[in-house]
């Protein structure tokens, strides 16, 4: 932390007033991308645990109702849809064995996680509610593993939810006729990515850059699943070989080199673009927070200007 020294005039003619304000340093630049890949960044590891938990829009040290609120609507929302997605899947009267087809599509997995994420994020939100209620206390002696949890899971569907609604209304949608578009497909192909725009300027939790691993080593599961089940002989629930037309192994060659450049490329600049999105919002928010400060102190001087009038 240092102290930051600044100066305005209340009023012309007035003399020059200082103020200070406490603000966390940061240096900017090469050296801030430096410290970005330092190897401790590469754990779950965080010194303001609580950031987790709120909005960087609230204060740090108070409740939110109005956030929990937040949560708890994106919680219900997607598991909502989680669940009418797979009730929904390939038909709301289609058999079972048809249905189970839902759990080998890399969209479903990820609305499945995205629905866990948020009721593990409102949980948390609600048990930091009562932690400050019970003692008064919003700090955290170490990172919780709930948290490190809820970290990993927010990493993960930033940037494949990007991915999938990019892919989706690229390769898949234009492509095959049997594809429609219903509610949904948009509460699994465009509200999730809308949900991860919006929760990077609203919610506090910080991104780091060198947790790219994370989401790519998500989409490595996926492709090896995706590989196992079309060695196994699997189809889609049409009868065709691939599930979907950059994953079709009957051309082995042009799938592993286009997965291994959505893995080692695609997916980080996904994560590091979510990065950049983290570092405005931090940026906008220390902004708002010294200028704030100037505002309050010159309402405060006036009063105190006003005061001494009426003495007089």
């Amino acid at each position: 932390m240092e102290t930051v020294v600044g100066y305005h005039t209340a009023q012309p003619g007035y003399l020059v007033q200082f103020y200070t304000i406490k603000v966390q340093r940061r240096r900017v630049g090469l050296q801030q991308v430096r410290d970005e890949f330092r190897r401790e960044n590469l754990c779950l590891h965080h010194k303001v645990p609580h950031l987790f938990v709120t909005s960087q829009w609230q204060q740090q040290n108070r409740m939110s109702c109005l956030y929990l609120g937040y949560r708890l609507f994106w919680a219900l929302y997607f598991l909502v849809w989680a669940v009418w997605a797979w009730v929904g899947s390939m038909g709301y009267n289609a058999p079972l064995h048809l249905k189970i087809h839902f759990l080998l599509y890399l969209t479903n997995w990820s609305i499945l996680v995205l629905a866990v994420d948020t009721s593990l994020q409102a949980i948390n939100v609600i048990l930091h509610l009562k932690k400050v209620s019970e003692d008064g206390e919003a700090q955290y002696p170490a990172m919780p593993t709930r948290l490190k949890v809820s970290w990993v899971f927010s990493n993960v569907i930033g940037a494949i939810h990007a991915l999938i609604t990019a892919s989706y209304w690229i390769t898949v949608y234009p492509n095959r006729s049997d594809e429609k578009l219903t509610e949904i497909g948009v509460n699994t192909h465009i509200m999730p990515v809308l949900y991860v725009l919006l929760d990077s300027m609203v919610s506090a939790t910080p991104r780091r850059l060198l947790h790219a691993y994370q989401p790519a080593l998500y989409m490595l599961a996926y492709t090896l699943f995706n590989l196992m089940y079309y060695l196994c002989g699997g189809l889609d629930y049409l009868g065709r070989p691939a599930l979907y037309p950059i994953l079709d192994w009957t051309r082995p060659g042009s799938t592993i080199g286009i997965m291994s450049l959505v893995i080692v490329l695609l997916v980080p600049f996904l994560h590091a673009l979510l990065c950049g999105l983290y570092a405005t919002r931090v940026k906008a928010w220390r902004i708002l927070k010294i200028s704030r400060y100037v505002r309050e102190d010159d309402e405060t001087d006036q009063g105190e200007e006003g005061s001494q009038e009426q003495k007089v």
